[in-house]
């Protein structure tokens, strides 16, 4: 890096304007009196130029005087007096420039932030950049935070109508707004909000940006007490909806079981009015059955009948009983269970059976059927006390 003070060429050069490079890091300052000057008398304070080896030939780097550089291309000069400084590389020639810019007027902001970019550029870290511009680590800071500002903002701080500190606060805002919980839209409007208010009242940055900080704070806590207010409300609603479903259920038990109901009511009335049934309490059964006089080894007879009724088929007395049935008009079967020597009787309509009966003998046959009418008699009892004056 070239040093304060390096002594430049004694002689003067005359150089063609269109040798030299301009670079982009070149110091662009107007003056109104310059022009006049160069206008008429001509180029008087030489330039200073960088020359950077370049092959065979020498690369000649504009490092001051862009001002009288372009006055003289206006002017129409072919030539202009210059002193030559050499140096090893292009970063030298911007070091250089870096330099003798110190003895001059106060850098603008935007000429520094354009400096460091270009210093960043040319792959300097920040530690080497704050020493060559003899700055702190926080101004540096705060100029590369410039990068990160929207377009409106970063013409306030070139403009010096905002301070350069101003940039730390504005960059915290800003990150606190695009760290937060909140949605995406309303980091939009609130970071639209941020700028639009320091754009109207710069000198009050601070406040703005304290105020906006508070304001996300407040939204985040507000979306989170929102969602668990929700997720408590889904916690409080499952409970509901399960018990909701649940009283479907019973309603949907409850009709069926009332179907079920007028079903065996409907049954009975049919059953009353196939058979003529009277209060268990009128009915007076027997202690004992009289039976005839069973004649002498009725195994040896009884077994002589089954097997006879075996050959034949159904039994005299089942076919009798059948047609006696039959003769009623109910629908009820007797059905001979050959296998088992079983007869079985079943009532069955509208595909519901009612009721079957399935005895071995007549006698057995008659008692399993009584049992049934009296069973199907308290039933009935049952029905007309729970449903009352609706069976009438």
């Amino acid at each position: 890096m070239p040093r304060r003070g390096v002594k430049l060429d004694s002689n003067l050069v005359k150089i063609k304007l269109e040798e030299i490079t301009v670079p982009e890091w070149a110091r662009r300052i107007y003056r109104d009196y310059l022009e006049e000057s160069v206008m008429n008398r001509g180029v008087i304070v030489p330039i200073v130029v960088a020359r950077v080896p370049n092959g065979r030939r020498n690369k000649y780097i504009l490092v001051d005087g862009h001002g009288r550089y372009l006055m003289a291309k206006k002017r129409g000069d072919e030539y202009i007096y210059a002193r030559i400084v050499p140096v090893e590389k292009e970063e030298d020639a911007l070091l250089l420039a870096i330099e003798l810019e110190f003895t001059r007027r106060p850098w603008s902001v935007q000429y520094t932030y354009e400096v460091i970019q270009e210093l960043l550029k040319r792959g300097f870290d920040k530690k080497k950049i704050a020493e060559i511009l003899h700055i702190s680590r926080t101004t540096l800071y705060r100029y590369l935070w410039l990068s990160e500002m929207p377009e409106e903002l970063l013409e306030l701080f070139f403009s010096e109508a905002l301070p350069l500190r101003a940039a730390e606060y504005i960059k915290k805002t800003l990150d606190a707004i695009e760290k937060s919980d909140i949605s995406e839209d309303e980091k939009q409007k609130a970071k639209s909000e941020l700028i639009q208010n320091i754009m109207r009242r710069p000198h009050d940055y601070e406040r703005i940006c304290l105020a906006t900080q508070k304001a996300i704070k407040w939204l985040e806590e507000t979306a989170k007490e929102l969602a668990q207010a929700k997720k408590q409300r889904e916690e409080t609603e499952k409970p509901l909806e399960e018990a909701r479903q649940l009283v479907e259920r019973l309603e949907e038990a409850e009709r069926k079981l009332e179907e079920e109901l007028k079903t065996a009511e409907e049954a009975v009335e049919r059953a009353k009015g196939a058979v003529s049934l009277v209060p268990a309490s009128e009915i007076r059964v027997p202690e004992t059955v009289e039976e005839k006089p069973v004649e002498a080894k009725p195994e040896e007879k009884e077994e002589k009948e089954e097997e006879k009724e075996e050959k034949e088929g159904k039994p005299e007395w089942v076919c009798k009983l059948e047609e006696m049935l039959k003769a009623t008009g109910l629908n009820i079967r007797v059905i001979w269970l050959s296998t088992s020597n079983e007869v079985m009787i079943s009532y069955s309509t509208e595909g519901h059976n009612y009721f079957t009966v399935v005895a071995k003998t007549p006698l057995q046959l008659r008692d399993e059927v009584r049992s049934l009418l009296y069973t199907l008699q308290d039933v009935l009892n049952v029905l007309n006390e729970y449903f009352g004056s609706q069976t009438e």
